[in-house]
């Protein structure tokens, strides 16, 4: 099997990798605007986007159909106000 790479702008990957890291802290941070409204698979698509796992990494890990993964990433996007695509 080959990997694909994902293809995320650097913003959109420090925004991600940023959300990620707030729900990890101990201490309170401000919450990225939409984060609280993410579905508990949405979650876990987003801590795999934000560890660089393509979209055919995701579906293969969490034992989805690659559609599933692209549009639970679109989702993402969509809720915290990034492009979607």
């Amino acid at each position: 099997m080959t990997a694909r790479n994902a293809v995320i702008t650097p913003g959109l990957t420090r925004a991600l990798i940023d959300a990620v890291r707030q729900q990890r802290t101990t201490r309170p941070l401000p919450q990225a605007p939409g984060l609280d409204t993410l579905t508990g698979r949405e979650h876990d698509v987003l801590i795999a986007v934000s560890s660089g796992w393509s979209n055919a990494e995701i579906a293969e890990r969490l034992s989805i159909a690659p559609t599933t993964a692209k549009s639970h990433v679109s989702n993402i996007l969509a809720k915290i106000g990034g492009p979607a695509g």
